[in-house]
């Protein structure tokens, strides 16, 4: 039994895992609460499913980037259930969340995740040798550079407001395909699913050094 829990950003989702089955699974906007909403969540999510903790055997946890207090309390949370259960931990980039959701498709990926001040953190991902690959490590661009490093029609998913999406449409017209809201919505369920891969695997992370992922904005922006 798996416990996924994504804090990362406003967008806050818990999902509980068994096997390749997800169990269950609350996504919500949070106005920067995940400190007070969190465990509750959590605890009525167990509650419903009438598991009790000392049943879960491994926690997913999203590592960022994303907002420094959320990715903060989420990994707080896990450590301490990983401490106290004694159960591997896994942390996977927030990034590949959202990718792993169109991992299905064989389109290039650009998961895009608001990193303020019109900065967007972005990674690439595409098929290479039959499996789904991350190209490079995520870095901070703007809109404008961004469109500049598109060569192919690629699938854009994430946080792309309507702004954004107007802007990639004009500049890069059949380039570019746009995952709509109701597709791009970040879910605990697709981080469940990859940390179960890792899992399997006998991966885990060091429960006491694992820790988020910042991105830098270069420094003479900063």
């Amino acid at each position: 039994m798996l416990l996924a829990i994504d804090t990362a950003t406003q967008c806050t989702s818990v999902a509980l895992s068994q096997g390749h089955d997800i169990l269950a699974e609350h996504t919500w906007r949070t106005a920067n609460n995940q400190t007070i909403e969190l465990m509750p969540v959590i605890a009525g999510m167990l509650a419903q499913q009438k598991v009790e903790p000392s049943a879960l055997t491994g926690l997913g946890i999203a590592l960022g980037p994303g907002s420094f207090t959320g990715l903060r309390v989420g990994l707080s949370v896990a450590k301490g259930f990983a401490m106290a259960l004694d159960i591997p931990l896994v942390g996977i980039p927030t990034l590949d969340i959202l990718a792993e959701a169109h991992a299905h498709q064989k389109l290039p990926i650009c998961a895009i995740l608001r990193a303020g001040r019109r900065w967007l953190g972005v990674a690439f991902y595409k098929v290479r040798a039959g499996r789904w690959r991350r190209l490079e490590q995520d870095r901070l661009v703007l809109p404008e550079q961004l469109v500049t490093m598109i060569e192919r029609r690629t699938l854009f998913c994430g946080e792309i407001d309507p702004e954004l999406a107007r802007m990639l449409q004009d500049e890069l017209s059949d380039l570019a395909q746009i995952v709509p809201p109701c597709r791009a919505l970040r879910r605990a369920s697709h981080l469940a699913q990859l940390a179960s891969k890792r899992l399997e695997r006998d991966e885990s992370d060091d429960v006491v050094d694992l820790s988020p992922i910042y991105l830098q904005y270069p420094k003479a922006n900063a």
